[in-house]
């Protein structure tokens, strides 16, 4: 788990790359937590556990308690998943110590409710992210590599 602000923002980027991924094939993750995340040795985040993921805008064909507040109009929506990763990472103690204040800006803007979130992309876009778009190696792909779409 990360340690620091350092290492918050950059699992934070290598999450949002994976959901960019998934919501641009207009599918959703659904169980954004610890342990389905995993981390390389260089400190690299990424995505696992895709068993629960389904299409987007859809009713759910589970219910986790963890939803409580994330649907909209009964429907598990991409905008479901970016609240869910908000509650994941303002949860850490990391996320709890003093940060800059890009950090604190983006900490704000993932604690939004559903009806106000931003798309991965736009988060991605964040000066706290700091991606680096198609040169962007965080997620493990080489420029260029990336679906445009």
């Amino acid at each position: 788990m990360p340690e620091d602000e350092a290492q918050l923002a950059r699992a934070a980027h290598g999450f949002l790359h994976g959901l960019e991924a998934l919501h641009k094939a207009d599918f959703v993750h659904q169980d954004l937590r610890w342990t389905n995340v995993a981390c390389t040795a260089e400190r690299a985040y990424f995505l696992l556990d895709l068993e629960t993921y389904q299409w987007a805008d859809q009713t759910p064909q589970i219910h986790l308690h963890m939803w409580e507040g994330l649907l909209q109009d009964c429907k598990y929506t991409t905008a479901s998943d970016i609240c869910l990763l908000g509650r994941m990472l303002c949860g850490l103690y990391a996320m709890q110590q003093a940060l800059t204040p890009d950090g604190m800006a983006f900490k704000h803007i993932i604690s939004q409710p559903v009806g106000q979130a931003l798309t991965a992309a736009q988060l991605l876009s964040h000066s706290w992210i700091a991606c680096q778009g198609l040169d962007c190696r965080v997620a493990g792909a080489q420029p260029n590599e990336r679906y445009v779409g």
